[in-house]
């Protein structure tokens, strides 16, 4: 590129710059008309709504749309994400993703019916024992599955199911030696209600826990893991604790 043609490229950019502050337009408008590729978001949300039922045989309403994201040049540029519920249960939450450039559209839907029962499953557990937000998180390939059959997690696990992680949040962290014992025994009851529950040592290996410390004023960006550990790693209260205050330290 020539030192001319830089410059005339330069200018270019900022008398357009200029023009769009002048015109009181936003650069995330100026993105979305000018830089981006186009979209169209009512014809998404056709398709999807369109997909949705013909592929589950119920309705859904679709709460939010938006763009992948704004990356110049990457794939989801092109993509269209829809925030889902069924309007039967809508407390299961999902997200489908409908590219516009190749049409193809996938869903979450599966993987949320089964985090939501075992969410439903620890429930009590979970909030009795973790003050914020909880919830469930599986790592998984049950997009193969037969969408019909919505299989009890159960018989998943181990196979298309590989892992079960709880997230829990912790308002306030004072570090100490009690505090460090009292997760400990958090950790050692999850365990037994797991054990009660039938699964043993082997299925324990495909559960984790990760708690997070996030102060009820802050954003959850400003969130700090406190903790990750395996439940088959854990025998008894002080193992757990070992266990917590080596990978804090990590």
């Amino acid at each position: 590129m020539t030192q001319a043609l830089a410059t005339r490229l330069k200018q270019t950019f900022l008398l357009l710059f200029t023009l769009l502050i002048a015109s009181g337009c936003s650069f995330k408008h100026f993105q979305e008309k000018v830089l981006l590729p186009k979209i169209k978001i009512e014809e998404a949300e056709e398709e999807i709504h369109s997909y949705l039922i013909q592929k589950y045989g119920k309705e859904f309403t679709i709460a939010k749309l938006e763009r992948g994201c704004t990356g110049l040049g990457s794939d989801c540029a092109k993509q269209v994400y829809a925030y889902v519920y069924p309007n039967e249960t809508p407390g299961i939450n999902f997200r489908v993703t409908y590219d516009t450039k190749t049409k193809k559209i996938r869903d979450d839907y599966l993987q949320a019916v089964l985090e939501n029962q075992i969410e439903k499953e620890f429930q009590d557990f979970l909030e009795e024992n973790f003050e914020g937000r909880t919830f469930v998180a599986i790592r998984s390939n049950v997009k193969e599955l037969d969408v019909a059959s919505f299989p009890d997690y159960r018989e998943l696990l181990g196979k298309e199911i590989t892992n079960i992680k709880f997230v829990a949040t912790l308002h306030k962290w004072t570090e100490s030696e009690e505090s460090w014992r009292i997760e400990a025994k958090k950790l050692m009851k999850l365990k037994q209600v797991l054990m009660n529950k039938g699964f043993d040592e082997n299925q324990l290996k495909a559960f984790e826990i990760a708690v997070w410390v996030r102060d009820r004023s802050s954003h959850d960006a400003d969130a700090m893991l406190l903790y990750k550990v395996n439940l088959s790693g854990i025998s008894e209260e002080d193992s757990a604790m070992k266990a917590i205050q080596e990978q804090a330290q990590q």
